[in-house]
């Protein structure tokens, strides 16, 4: 700013055989350069907590701008101003435009990778609703929704997701029924227990203790990937408790196939640590790419949904401790607590899944007495989400019409 003044007083005192329009344009042009990086720092680091989808045509004019600028002044230099202007100032000019385009650049690509906590008052104020409650769980405020009446049914997520998971089959089975469903420990507006205790077990005697809190007699039981591991071990912890269990590509059984990319991230000590500042939201698209079979089902809306509550305060140290913990599975132990399992139960599988694959399913159902595999042909991990539907369709026909 101090040097757009400055050229500014020296093209009006001193560069009197410059024309008034070709000062103007100097001026303007010269104060454009100089003022843009504030813009920018302002925009990034105070206004900001979400990067627009237009990331990509900004980190390629910042790349190509210090060449656009000093081909700018040199055509002016030479067509327009001749030798009004000196060698010497097209030189400061160029260079001051390079710096500014590898600074523009570096902003650019610091606000698409570096984002800051969320407080969790500005997450409620976003996707809390008159339905949503708190309870308080081992000091822990763990956000939840209560809807309709009728016969229980509680619906656990998965990893990385919260409650919202569940948007569609809620929106229909609170017609008919109570439907209790809740953002886990480490996960959406709930955020990171202080223990940091992200086991299976854990997770189970957590589930057991807020279920106990609504004094809960008899329920159905769903759960989706992680939330299915937890459904199926409380299941079989609890078997009086639960009338019917539903388990949507539910983990706790290996895949003897790599872990997805985030997983591994989480678990490289360097890598890990940068996760808790670098979080790109092409990172989140990335991940929800692999878990949808069907891109295009995939809006603008679900990625800042789950990329917000990645960055709820607390959320990414939770989840790299939680990536660090149950991938090693005791496949025996799980082997026979699955055969314990003697309610009726539904598999709910997607027959692209990439996560959790298909043939995971069909072992599932070898191992649960009286379970039934139900296959949807052109879905995904998450099912619910991506064909919620008929989804519904399986999970209405397994329950039966008396209850509902």
């Amino acid at each position: 700013a101090i040097g757009w003044a400055l050229y500014s007083i020296y093209l009006f005192y001193w560069k009197t055989n410059l024309k008034i329009f070709d000062r103007f344009t100097l001026i303007a042009f010269f104060g454009m350069v100089s003022l843009l990086p504030f813009y920018m720092i302002e925009e990034t680091f105070f206004v900001r907590t979400v990067f627009n989808s237009d990331f990509f045509m900004w980190v390629l004019f910042a790349a190509i701008s210090p060449g656009i600028i000093a081909f700018t002044l040199y055509t002016m230099a030479q067509k327009q101003l001749g030798a009004s202007i000196t060698g010497f100032t097209l030189y400061i000019f160029t260079v001051y435009s390079a710096i500014y385009g590898f600074l523009f650049f570096v902003i650019l690509i610091m606000s698409s990778v570096i984002y800051l906590d969320i407080p969790v008052e500005n997450l409620k104020k976003e996707y809390a609703n008159e339905q949503s409650k708190f309870m308080d769980v081992n000091e822990l405020q763990v956000h939840y929704r209560e809807e309709g009446k009728g016969f229980p049914i509680v619906l656990i997520h998965g990893t990385a997701s919260s409650l919202h998971t569940w948007n569609a089959w809620a929106k229909e089975l609170k017609k008919t029924n109570r439907v209790i469903r809740l953002d886990l420990p480490a996960f959406g507006i709930t955020g990171p227990n202080q223990d940091a205790d992200y086991s299976i077990k854990g997770y189970t005697t957590f589930l057991h203790t807020f279920l106990e809190k609504l004094q809960l007699e008899k329920f159905h039981l769903a759960g989706s990937s992680l939330g299915g591991n937890i459904a199926w071990n409380y299941a079989a912890e609890y078997p009086t408790k639960v009338e019917k269990l539903i388990l949507v590509a539910a983990s706790g059984l290996p895949t003897y196939k790599p872990k997805p990319s985030i997983f591994k991230l989480a678990k490289i000590p360097v890598l890990s640590s940068l996760f808790l500042y670098v979080t790109p939201k092409i990172l989140i698209l990335k991940n929800l790419k692999e878990v949808y079979a069907d891109d295009t089902k995939i809006s603008d809306e679900l990625v800042t949904r789950y990329h917000n509550m990645v960055l709820r305060v607390g959320n990414r140290q939770a989840f790299v401790d939680r990536a660090k913990a149950d991938f090693k599975f005791d496949v025996k132990k799980n082997t026979n607590k699955l055969k314990r399992i003697q309610i009726p139960t539904l598999l709910i599988w997607g027959a692209l899944d990439r996560w959790i694959p298909l043939d995971n399913g069909k072992r599932m159902d070898e191992l649960i007495p009286n379970s039934k595999l139900v296959v949807i042909p052109n879905s995904g991990h998450v099912p619910m989400e991506e064909h919620p539907k008929e989804s519904l369709k399986i999970l209405k026909s397994f329950l039966g019409p008396e209850l509902f």
